[in-house]
C-alpha cells in the first residue's frame, strides 16, 4: 500500500464569540471565558430564547478590514467572519497575498470554505428592498453575498487562489468536512496548500428557525430558562443542559503537505492523521435532527482505523456536545468504541460551553482550539459542567471533564462533529514532533 502524504496545519485563524484572532482566542480558552450574551432583539421578536453568542467586533474594526481588502457594502456577517479568519490563517502560515494587479494566480493553493446560512443577512436586506419596490437599489453585491459560495469567492479574490475554490455545506460537520476535503486534495497531489474552514452568520433570522424547531418529541432546539443568566446557558454534559445556544463566527486553518511545509520552513501546529465522514441514513433511530447511535460509533471506529491508531492512543476528545441529550449519546458512543470508562476514559471537553453552537462554524472553531491545545500542551475547560448528567457521570470520572484549564501533555486529539441529516464526522490530530 502506498504511503500516505503527511498533512500538517501551518496556519490558524479565528473570529469567535470568545476572541477575534488566535492570541485573544487562546487566552479565553485558558480562562474559560463565556461569549454568550443576552440579545434584546430576540425578546422583541418574541423568541423563546433571548441569548446567543457572536463575535464582539466594533463597527470601526469591521470597516477597517473591509476597506483594506476592497469588500464593499458587506451585509453578510458570516462572510466577514470567514474572511477575517481565513486571512489571519493565511498570514499566520507565513504566506503572502498575490498582488491584485497581477496576472498570475496561486495555482497550487486552494480554498474549501463552508457555511450553512451565510447569505441570510444579504437575503433579508434584499427582500426588504424588493417588498418596498426598491429592487433597483439592491446592486449586484447582494446576490454575491446571498450565495453560499460567497465566503470562498471573497477569500479567493483577496488571496489570489488559483486552485480549487469551493464551498461545502453539511450542517454542523461542515468544518471537519472542509478539512478532510483539503487533506484528500493534497494527498491526491492536486494541491500543495489548502485554506480550509467554515463560518456562520449571527443574524437573528438565522436563529429564528431553531427557536421554533423541535429536535424530538416536544423538545425545542434552543436553550430554555436562561434568559436572565446567559453565561450559564450553554452547559454540555451537564444535568442542566436544556438546548443549544445559537452563535456565529468563523474558523480557518492552512493545511499543506509536510514536504511543502518543510520546504517553506513553516511553523507546524499539528499533523492531521486522517478522519471519516459518513451518514447514518436516518435509520436505526437517526432522524433529520438526531443522529443514530450506530452512525456515531461507526464514524469513530472508521476514523481510528484510517488514522492507524488504537483506542489507547487518544488523550483528548474534542466533542460535538451541543448541550442536550445528544451529549449523552456521544459519550456512550465513545465509551463503547474505546472500551474505556471511569478514570481510564480520555479527557473530553466542549468548546460550545463557551462559544455556544455556531452551527457550520462550530467544528472549524473546535479544530482551531484542538490545534492550539496540541501546540501549547493544555486542555481547555468545559465551563458549566460541574453538575454532570447522571448517565455521563456513570461513564466518565469527574476529573476527565476539567472545569479549569489543565497544563497537560497530550499527543492525540480526536474531534467529533455531528449534524442534521444524520451526518457524522471524526478527525484525528497529532502533536507535531519533528524527528
Amino acid at each position: 500500500m502506498a504511503k500516505k502524504t503527511r498533512v500538517v496545519i501551518t496556519g490558524l485563524g479565528i473570529c469567535s464569540p470568545i476572541g477575534n484572532g488566535v492570541k485573544q482566542f487562546t487566552t479565553s480558552l485558558k480562562k474559560g471565558v463565556s461569549g454568550v450574551r443576552y440579545h434584546e432583539i430576540l425578546k422583541q421578536q418574541n423568541y423563546r430564547c433571548h441569548v446567543g453568542a457572536l463575535p464582539a467586533l466594533e463597527p470601526a474594526e469591521v470597516q477597517a478590514f473591509t476597506s483594506r481588502y476592497g469588500l464593499v457594502k458587506m451585509k453578510g456577517t458570516g462572510i466577514v467572519y470567514g474572511c477575517m479568519a481565513g486571512v489571519e490563517a493565511w498570514f499566520d502560515a507565513g504566506l503572502s497575498l498575490l498582488d491584485s494587479k497581477s496576472n498570475q494566480a496561486a495555482w497550487e493553493s486552494g480554498c474549501i470554505f463552508g457555511t450553512c446560512t451565510n447569505g441570510i443577512d444579504a437575503i433579508d436586506y434584499g427582500i426588504g428592498l424588493v417588498d418596498t419596490g426598491n429592487v433597483r437599489k439592491m446592486g449586484g453585491r447582494t446576490a454575491q453575498q446571498a450565495m453560499n459560495s460567497g465566503v470562498s469567492a471573497y477569500l479567493g479574490g483577496i488571496i489570489g487562489i488559483g486552485n480549487q475554490l469551493s464551498t461545502n455545506s453539511s450542517s454542523c460537520i461542515t468544518g471537519v468536512e472542509s478539512a478532510m476535503e483539503g487533506v484528500n486534495r493534497i494527498r491526491q497531489n492536486k494541491a500543495k496548500i489548502v485554506l480550509v474552514g467554515s463560518s456562520e452568520s449571527s443574524h437573528h433570522n438565522v436563529w429564528g428557525g431553531y427557536d421554533g424547531m423541535t429536535l424530538y418529541d416536544d423538545f425545542y432546539a434552543l436553550a430554555k430558562g436562561y434568559n436572565d443568566n446567559p453565561e450559564k446557558a450553554s452547559c454540555p454534559m451537564s444535568i442542566h443542559a436544556n438546548g443549544l445556544v445559537p452563535g456565529g463566527g468563523g474558523g480557518a486553518m492552512v493545511i499543506e503537505s509536510l514536504q511543502s511545509a518543510r520546504k517553506r520552513g513553516a511553523k507546524i501546529y499539528a499533523e492531521i492523521l486522517d478522519g471519516s465522514i459518513i451518514s447514518g441514513a436516518q435509520r436505526n433511530g437517526g432522524t433529520m435532527t438526531m443522529n443514530s447511535r450506530k452512525s456515531m460509533e461507526d464514524v469513530i471506529e472508521f476514523a481510528l482505523s484510517k488514522s492507524q491508531i488504537s483506542a489507547r492512543d487518544i488523550d483528548l476528545i474534542s466533542g460535538h456536545l451541543p448541550s442536550y441529550i445528544m451529549d449523552v449519546y456521544e459519550v456512550e458512543a465513545w465509551a463503547k468504541v474505546l472500551k474505556r470508562t471511569g478514570e481510564d476514559f480520555p479527557y473530553i471537553n466542549a468548546l460550545k460551553s463557551m462559544t455556544g453552537h455556531c452551527f457550520a462554524a462550530s467544528s472549524s472553531m473546535e479544530l482551531v482550539a484542538s490545534a492550539l491545545q496540541l501546540h501549547h500542551q493544555f486542555i481547555h475547560p468545559s465551563v458549566n459542567s460541574a453538575a454532570l448528567h447522571p448517565q455521563i457521570e456513570s461513564i466518565i470520572a469527574r476529573k476527565k471533564i476539567p472545569l479549569k484549564a489543565l497544563k497537560k501533555k497530550i499527543n492525540i486529539i480526536a474531534k467529533t462533529a455531528f449534524g442534521f441529516g444524520d451526518v457524522a464526522s471524526c478527525i484525528v490530530l497529532k502533536k507535531w514532533e519533528d524527528a
